[in-house]
């Protein structure tokens, strides 16, 4: 009895940090866009919010804080630590170091939404959907229901942007969103908020979906119907009018 208690008291505290996170990177965000003429920090173009890439492989990058404390956002933070979700135990080896290598833990697992950008990319096209440049730019979705910045999956994370394939419309997993939020995933928003959202398809819980230390996440990954992936695109873009 004791066991799931502790477990259950766990995941609700790292929940709590991971949101407190979220608000703290949500307020840079705004406060960034504040000194720059309205201007936000950027996934992809000219004002990309955090340099570097992550993976398994030992690279350097995984263990760099001075891309996040030189990042777009470092100067409205007092901690790097923020940029790392507590329920996250990704290596930079992950499971697997070399013999005799060190294995220190990765320094980030927030990525932001491809959304925010200054150019079309190959997962979407812009027209129709919108891309958001500046804060004025967030009239549909309104700022409320716009993420910004999301706990991906350690398995998917490599640069600082999350895709989604706004053209196939509910049938791909571009990137991989987090699970280990008691199978919910936290989100900030363009008003500054943070959230978890728990997935309501079985297929989001269930591998390659899940966590492993161990792999890449299987790009593109196609989930027909899939209502979490739709709720995304809801909340990703929309189309021009």
């Amino acid at each position: 009895m004791l066991l799931p208690a502790l477990t259950r008291a766990r995941v609700k505290a790292q929940a709590i940090s991971c949101m407190s996170n979220g608000r703290q990177l949500g307020l840079a965000w705004l406060m960034y866009a504040d000194d720059n003429a309205t201007r936000v920090a950027t996934a992809l173009g000219d004002a990309i919010w955090v340099e570097g890439g992550l993976g398994y492989d030992g690279h350097s990058d995984n263990t760099n804080t001075l891309y996040l404390a030189n990042g777009r956002l470092g100067p409205f933070l007092k901690s790097v630590s923020v940029y790392k979700c507590p329920a996250d135990q990704s290596k930079t080896w992950g499971n697997r170091p070399p013999p005799g290598q060190d294995n220190p833990a990765r320094v980030r697992s927030i990525s932001m939404s491809q959304a925010f950008r200054t150019y079309a990319t190959e997962h979407w096209s812009s027209p129709p959907w919108r891309i958001y440049r500046k804060t004025s730019d967030m009239v549909n979705p309104q700022p409320a229901n716009l993420w910004v910045m999301i706990d991906e999956n350690p398995d998917s994370i490599n640069d600082a942007g999350f895709a989604m394939q706004m053209d196939s419309r509910s049938t791909i997993w571009q990137d991989g969103p987090a699970t280990y939020h008691g199978g919910g995933c936290g989100f900030t928003f363009a008003d500054g908020h943070s959230e978890i959202k728990k997935w309501r398809d079985p297929r989001t819980l269930k591998p390659p979906m899940l966590v492993t230390y161990l792999y890449r996440f299987p790009y593109a990954y196609p989930q027909p119907n899939n209502q979490d992936i739709q709720w995304f695109l809801d909340r990703t873009s929309a189309p021009m009018r």
